[in-house]
């Protein structure tokens, strides 16, 4: 248990600090929060420099889990300030320092959308005569209303919340954050051969060369494929994985194949697309709100992976668990071909209108 608490101790400090960050948004603006946060890990690693206390080691885990603020501040900012066709790529491949560095402060969005409205009414009179799907998406009418109200009565902004909370949901239960934080326990006992230093360099090069792959095909084949694709992939080599470590079936190189194979396609998909779908769904006057609220949920997700981790896999064995990853993973591809709308290319208020369209086909 003292493990699982330990591991799972930058998940809490992610939970702090995600309302926080949807606080400070507001107040400090994105470029400040972003190197605010991102300060933690560099208080933490220097922090464990000085001294190898265990109180000292705990509150460095927990500074170092502040970084994961970045998942809210992050794609949001891509998103606002890139052209649709290229968003998905740039939303999945986030750099928190480059962007730190490079970037300058953006103004407040309602702001800009109030702008764009002038410019249109002065230069084209024929904006004026808009469709009543488009009046629901002018920020005015949410001036009416107190930011709750306006959440609970537009229906594309409720189902947008719903798809990206399941969908964050069920990709956090596809297991990815429990092999990353017992990833030596896991090729202890498939590949007992190998350093664990070598196994555990391999498996972080896996991950960041699927991720750059899967951000490319973002904007090549969609969402919606990448997603369903990789889950079922996913479901497959979580079955075949979880029959080795329960049967011992297997050659050594074709366990490590596996987990590898496995890394590959969680990776490519739950990793990466519920955040871009986060990031992208909902309108500007309730994505911070909205972001925080489904970002939060899926650090706790994490914190409760981890804490009960351990002493379920001491009583069933590691095998179930990753066939429990893998009906996981099924489901997600299932939730996925119904519920999620492709929004590969597409505006916010194109995406607030499929979501609107998508809720009356299913009534």
């Amino acid at each position: 248990m003292e493990i699982s608490l330990l591991g799972s101790l930058s998940s809490i400090a992610a939970v702090v600090g995600t309302p926080l960050t949807g606080v400070l948004l507001d107040l400090l603006g994105r470029k400040y929060c972003c190197i605010l946060f991102s300060l933690a890990p560099v208080i933490s690693w220097a922090i464990l420099s000085f001294t190898r206390r265990v109180e000292v080691v705990l509150l460095s885990v927990f500074l170092s889990g502040l970084v994961g603020t970045s998942f809210m501040i992050v794609p949001n900012f891509i998103n606002e300030i890139t052209q649709d066709s290229i968003r998905g790529s740039l939303t999945s491949t986030e750099a928190v320092e480059a962007i730190c560095f490079y970037r300058s402060e953006k103004p407040n969005s309602k702001i800009v959308l109030q702008e764009i409205d002038n410019l249109r009414k002065i230069l084209s009179p024929q904006f004026n005569n808009t469709q009543p799907e488009e009046e629901t998406l002018k920020p005015e009418s949410a001036k009416k209303l107190t930011k709750w109200q306006f959440i609970r009565k537009h229906k594309p902004t409720v189902r947008g919340f719903f798809i990206a909370l399941t969908l964050l949901s069920l990709s956090i239960f596809q297991g990815v954050i429990v092999v990353q934080v017992y990833a030596q326990l896991l090729f202890e006992d498939t590949l007992p051969n190998m350093s664990a230093t070598w196994s555990s360099i391999a498996f972080a090069l896996v991950n960041v060369l699927s991720g750059l792959v899967a951000a490319y095909l973002l904007d090549v084949f969609g969402r919606r494929p990448i997603m369903i694709y990789s889950s079922l992939l996913t479901c497959l080599f979580c079955t075949l994985l979880g029959s080795h470590l329960q049967l011992h079936w297997a050659p050594s190189w074709l366990a490590a194949a596996l987990i590898f194979l496995y890394c590959m396609t969680v990776t490519s998909g739950a990793n990466i697309v519920p955040f871009v779908i986060v990031a992208e769904i909902f309108l500007p006057e309730v994505r911070g709100v909205m972001s925080m609220l489904v970002i939060e949920s899926g650090w706790i997700w994490n914190f409760l992976m981890l804490v009960i981790f351990n002493p379920f896999m001491a009583a069933v064995g590691m095998g179930p668990v990753f066939y429990i990853f893998a009906l996981i993973s099924l489901l997600t591809a299932i939730f996925t071909s119904i519920y999620l709308p492709e929004t590969k290319g597409l505006t916010v208020q194109d995406i607030q209108t499929l979501l609107e369209r998508r809720q009356r086909s299913l009534h």
